[in-house]
């Protein structure tokens, strides 16, 4: 609410026993913009100041200056910093705002934000759509991203819902689940803990919310998978079940993939690329012609890229394509293989109105896919991939069973492997070239949870043949950050700023995180002064490296994705984006940079998939919860050239010795299990 502003407001008169006559507001809204200074202030709240103010100053005594706007009669052309494109995205703005402006009055009890009530009115299609789910059972709005059912379950008790709904222990249940999904990958709980923490969270009784959990309607709308002992969200149980059906399915068709003379042309591949295969590379190379699916999971330094390239090479006569989850995944694989590669978004042809063009009614036409980096894909991704590649078509899966595992549910590599259903082939040996690498042998000590430091080890050594890695040791408490800008300063006119990537853990946490990093790094690799588009805390400049958040299906930008700034327009407040792997510029306007982060540093997770020529590693105890060995072992492999690894050494030591590959709560190992006929031991 806003001072000298008229609303509409519901009070209900009651006693209080200090105050006496009291009132209790249970309603508040405002009318539509009518008079004419409403809508100058309506056009403010809802437009960059700038237009707003030319807008008014250019029509200041217009009494319904907004229908002039909504009509398309208002004349922009005689408005200054407006253009034809700008009216256009004003009148947008406008049309949107008075819908929502009309839908408020209904949700404006939730206290939340015009911008909320737009996701409400996308996600049900229409505000009366919305106003009418809304009102039969409130908990829907929980299915809107950024509510959630604390959010909802405030306004809900606080309007008379009872504490023991079912449409409550409903949501809490759904809740919970997706929060076990969000922060542990699991796809299912046990059912008596769900009970007790719905119960702990409702403060609902246990016999309560068991009865209702028990009850025939509870699982009316099938958002649940529900066992003797087990409950979770039905959506991972269908996506396992069905990704184990289409696995089934490619294995029981006969092998049509026919290589004539294979050993003679292994022999020629090897002659071309300099090095013979091991006997593991060449028996992986002959089991992925030999079956139509099959997982190929290697250490660091394994071979799987020679062996891809092997693969494709020999089976020169079909179709492929090549994919992983991330933009720049895709890309190192062009780059080190020379093979086409795109995103699985790309590849599936994405949009954001119809979902994926490629599905299981509409196959891909490639005879073989491979999916890259494997252990990033969560079941959901994984099931989407799966289900459009062709009957009597190839899948391979290549990747790390100890890297960080999928943000999302689901372990599907680990899963393919432990469930003994599927051919697998584990690549154990490392190349004589890598053995020549710090980087590679010592990630693949701590991989082997090796510790690489002695207890009270400090100080700076470097290691490897190639001398490639150097390992700074630090105290615990040691000003880690400081030392991460000296030594930016001293590099920043030698690196390419593409191919020189700082790796944290944090995001936000601690003084290594990647914001404070990236607030202090970027006058160092861009001091450009000019002024520039302010968001998510940053001042976004022309110059500066940024990384895409989200996916942009319009324009193929996908999460991930890294890109420089290029041009900024101040007047239209949009600016040119240049991103790897995209060949056309890109636009967004300031609107659009909420999902765009700056990315001088990054955390792990985000570069998982990509490699750089030169990585400059940091860690501290402010990861505690990140310190197990998969967290260095992923960052110290994103470096093909040169690695600086600070860390504090008892920070190091303490991850090394844990193993952070939590078992995660599956359906898909004991699905195989069932389509393949095999009895679990």
């Amino acid at each position: 609410m806003a001072l000298d502003q008229e609303y509409i407001v519901d009070l209900q008169e009651t006693i209080h026993k200090k105050y006496g006559r009291t009132y209790v507001v249970k309603y508040i809204r405002q009318e539509l913009p009518k008079t004419k200074e409403s809508q100058h202030e309506f056009l403010r709240l809802i437009l960059p100041v700038s237009y707003a103010e030319a807008i008014i100053e250019a029509y200041p005594d217009e009494e319904n200056i907004i229908e002039l706007i909504r009509t398309g009669k208002l004349n922009y052309e005689k408005i200054k910093g407006i253009s034809h494109i700008t009216f256009a995205r004003i009148q947008n703005k406008v049309n949107e705002n008075i819908e929502v402006w009309e839908v408020l009055d209904e949700f404006s009890q939730l206290g939340i934000t015009p911008k909320i009530i737009k996701r409400i009115i996308k996600h049900f299609g229409s505000p009366s759509i919305a106003v009418q789910k809304a009102k039969e059972n409130i908990y829907c709005l929980c299915d809107v991203e950024q509510l959630g059912f604390k959010k909802v379950d405030t306004y809900a008790l606080k309007n008379g819902v009872e504490k023991d709904s079912p449409y409550r222990i409903i949501a809490a249940t759904e809740y919970y689940l997706q929060e076990e999904e969000n922060e542990n990958g699991h796809c299912w709980i046990e059912k008596e803990t769900l009970i007790n923490k719905v119960s702990e969270l409702t403060e609902v009784d246990k016999e309560t919310v068991q009865n209702i959990v028990n009850n025939e309607n509870f699982n009316q709308e099938k958002r649940f998978y529900i066992d003797d002992q087990r409950i979770g969200l039905y959506k991972n149980y269908y996506y396992e079940s069905e990704i184990a059906k289409y696995i089934s399915e490619l294995l029981k068709v006969k092998n049509n993939f026919v290589v004539e003379n294979i050993n003679e042309k292994i022999q020629k591949i090897e002659e071309e690329q300099g090095f013979k295969y091991t006997d593991e590379q060449r028996n992986a190379i002959l089991m992925a012609i030999e079956n139509n699916f099959l997982v190929i999971s290697g250490r660091a330094g394994s071979g799987k890229t020679s062996i891809l390239k092997g693969i494709i090479k020999l089976l020169n006569k079909y179709t492929y394509q090549t994919c992983a989850l991330s933009g720049k995944a895709a890309q190192r694989i062009i780059e080190s293989t020379g093979l086409k590669s795109k995103t699985i978004h790309r590849l599936l042809g994405y949009h954001p109105e119809i979902g994926f063009t490629f599905n299981k009614h509409n196959k891909l036409t490639e005879d073989i896919i491979v999916l890259d980096e494997a252990s990033m894909v969560n079941n959901q991704l994984f099931y989407n991939l799966i289900s459009a590649v062709k009957t009597g078509g190839k899948m391979i899966i290549i990747g790390d069973i100890e890297q960080l595992p999928p943000i999302g549910a689901g372990t599907i590599l680990k899963d393919l492997i432990d469930s003994g259903t599927v051919p697998v082939i584990e690549l154990t040996q490392v190349h004589r070239q890598a053995l020549k690498s710090g980087i590679l042998l010592n990630a693949n000590e701590i991989r082997d949870g090796k510790q690489i430091t002695q207890h009270g080890e400090y100080g700076n050594k470097i290691v490897g043949e190639l001398a490639d890695l150097h390992l700074y040791s630090r105290p615990k408490g040691y000003d880690i950050q400081s030392e991460i800008i000296s030594l930016c300063e001293k590099v920043k006119d030698k690196v390419n700023i593409m191919e020189f990537q700082v790796i944290v853990p944090m995001k936000t946490r601690g003084s290594i995180s990647a914001k404070e990093l990236n607030l202090k790094l970027q006058p160092i690799f861009n001091p450009n002064t000019d002024e520039g588009l302010k968001r998510n805390g940053y001042e976004f400049k022309v110059g500066d490296k940024i990384i895409k958040r989200g996916n942009d299906y319009v324009n193929d930008v996908f999460n991930g994705t890294l890109g420089i700034i290029k041009w900024i327009d101040l007047q239209e407040r949009k600016a040119g984006f240049e991103f790897v792997g995209i060949e056309k510029e890109v636009v967004y306007y300031q609107d659009d940079l909420d999902e765009i982060d700056m990315a001088y540093a990054l955390t792990c997770h985000s570069t998982q998939g990509s490699q750089f020529e030169n990585v400059l590693l940091a860690l501290d105890f402010s990861a505690y919860m990140l310190l197990y060995r998969q967290w260095p072992y992923t960052g110290l492999t994103r470096a093909s050239k040169k690695c600086v690894f600070i860390f504090e050494n008892e920070a190091l030591r303490m991850a090394i010795r844990q193993n952070g590959v939590v078992k995660r709560n599956t359906f898909l190992r004991e699905c195989l299990i069932k389509q393949r006929g095999i009895n679990e031991i």
